[in-house]
């Protein structure tokens, strides 16, 4: 989608110099300069997604650290993260990790592009038999119950869902217009091989 706005509003400019309509032509590039930079940290936000899939040993929580570190080094969104010690040493199948570990790409991936926010942050906790992984944030929020609302978000939303729902998670969005987002994921353990 991105790349296709990209690719217009290059078209664009080429016909207002054409047309000798430099300072029109000025603002489309001023437009083009913020969406090359948004497409250059989606794709090393995507790479990065890659490189974080692979299975080499690292748990839960200590991928999800080091996704926060690089993320907050590409991006420049800050993320903190808070991991109990007990979640710390949790073992899970290596399919429930990488859902997680998906589903925190994308809920920071939200945060970079819609939520405007100064802070996020990544919690992983043990409650009550469960696995509680949260994602929030000090941004603009939004109101999830809202079709017509930013269709980014939307199929983000979506697809976290789908991934809460693959592994057998609880999945919540909490958030208001103003009041930042909180993505919640449960995963019950009493029900993990």
């Amino acid at each position: 989608q991105l790349l296709g706005y990209v690719n217009t509003k290059a078209m664009a400019v080429r016909v207002m110099l054409q047309n000798h309509k430099s300072q029109d032509a000025e603002q489309h590039l001023l437009q083009l300069e913020q969406a090359s930079r948004e497409l250059f940290t989606d794709v090393r936000e995507t790479i990065l997604g890659l490189d974080m899939s692979r299975d080499d040993g690292l748990l839960l929580a200590d991928a999800l650290e080091e996704y926060a570190y690089h993320f907050n080094r590409f991006s420049g969104s800050p993320v903190e993260t808070e991991i109990s010690s007990e979640a710390r040493a949790l073992m899970l199948p290596s399919e429930t990790e990488l859902h997680l570990l998906r589903i925190v790409q994308e809920a920071l991936t939200n945060v970079r592009k819609h939520a405007s926010a100064s802070r996020a942050v990544v919690k992983v906790s043990l409650e009550d038999q469960s696995l509680l992984v949260t994602v929030g944030d000090n941004g603009a929020g939004f109101d999830p119950d809202d079709p017509s609302g930013n269709g980014h978000s939307q199929f983000g939303l979506r697809t976290m869902r789908e991934r809460a729902e693959a592994i057998g998670a609880a999945f919540q969005v909490k958030s208001k217009p103003g009041s930042g987002t909180q993505i919640a994921v449960r995963v019950d353990l009493s029900k993990e091989p």
